[in-house]
C-alpha cells in the first residue's frame, strides 16, 4: 500500500486563535494602555454552535470582533477557514467576509427605508449577483423562514421578532460558512428568544455552517455544542474542550 494511502488527514478547525491579546491606548496618555484580552487561545470545529458567555466588560464583544476580522488584535494569530486574518489587508478581509461570513446583531441593523425583501437581498448585491436572481433567492429565503407575508414591510412596520428573523434571513442569504451573532436575542422577550434561537440553530445545522454567538443570557447555553465562559478578558471555562 502506498504512503499516500497510509497518510492520516487531520481536519483543521474552521476558527482558530492563538494567544490573542487586545489593548487600547488611553487617548490622553499614549503610554498607558488598557488590556482587554489576555492571551486568548481557542479552536472551533466546523458545524459547531458555540456560545461565548460573560458579563458586560468580560471581553466577549471584543473577541467576537477580532474573530470576525472586524477589529485587529494587538498580538496573536486568528484563522478563519484556514486563512490568517491578521495577514490580510482591510480590503481583503472585507471581501473574505462578504463571501464567507454572515452577521446577526442585537440591534438588527436593518436599513429603515428598505423593505424586508430589499434588506434580505442586500448582501447579494455586493457579490455581483443580478437583480432577478437576487429577488428569487430572497423570495425563497423569506418563504423558508415564514416571512413572505411581510416582504413589503419596512422595519418600522415589524415587531422585534420579525426584524430579527429578517436579519437572520439576510445573514443566511449568501450561504456563509460562518455566522457571527452579537447578542442575537438581547432585544427580545423570552417567547421570541426561544423562537429565534430555534430558527437560527435549525438553519445552521441544516446548512452545516458554524455559529459563534456572544451573550450574557445563560439560557442560550442549551442551544450550543460548546460553551466558552469569559471573565476579565480571559477564558475561564471551555465546556467541550480541555484547556
Amino acid at each position: 500500500m502506498s504512503d499516500v494511502m497510509n497518510e492520516v488527514f487531520i481536519k483543521e478547525p474552521i476558527i482558530k486563535c492563538i494567544n490573542v491579546t487586545k489593548s487600547f491606548s488611553n487617548a490622553d496618555a499614549q503610554i498607558q494602555k488598557n488590556q482587554v484580552l489576555h492571551g486568548i487561545s481557542l479552536e472551533i470545529e466546523e458545524g459547531d454552535i458555540v456560545c461565548i458567555i460573560g458579563k458586560s466588560g468580560s471581553g466577549k464583544s471584543t473577541l467576537l470582533s477580532i474573530l470576525a476580522g472586524l477589529d485587529n488584535a494587538s498580538s496573536g494569530d486568528i484563522y478563519n477557514l484556514g486563512k490568517r486574518l491578521n495577514s490580510m489587508s482591510s480590503y481583503e478581509k472585507a471581501i473574505f467576509r462578504q463571501k464567507n461570513i454572515g452577521f446577526v446583531f442585537q440591534q438588527f441593523n436593518l436599513i429603515s427605508q428598505y423593505t424586508a425583501m430589499e434588506n434580505v437581498m442586500l448582501p447579494l448585491s455586493f457579490l455581483g449577483i443580478c437583480k432577478s436572481e437576487r429577488e428569487e433567492k430572497a423570495k425563497q429565503m423569506l418563504r423558508l423562514l415564514g416571512l413572505y407575508g411581510i416582504r413589503n414591510h419596512r422595519p418600522s412596520q415589524m415587531s422585534g421578532g420579525e426584524q430579527q428573523r429578517i436579519a437572520i434571513a439576510r445573514a443566511l442569504i449568501t450561504n456563509p460558512r460562518i455566522i457571527y451573532a452579537d447578542e442575537p436575542t438581547g432585544n427580545l422577550d423570552s417567547v421570541n428568544t426561544q423562537e429565534i434561537m430555534n430558527i437560527l440553530c435549525k438553519q445552521v445545522k441544516e446548512r452545516q455552517c458554524t455559529l459563534v454567538m456572544i451573550t450574557h443570557d445563560l439560557s442560550l447555553k442549551k442551544f450550543a455544542d460548546k460553551t466558552i465562559t469569559m471573565q476579565d478578558g480571559r477564558i475561564i471555562k471551555n465546556e467541550g474542550e480541555s484547556l
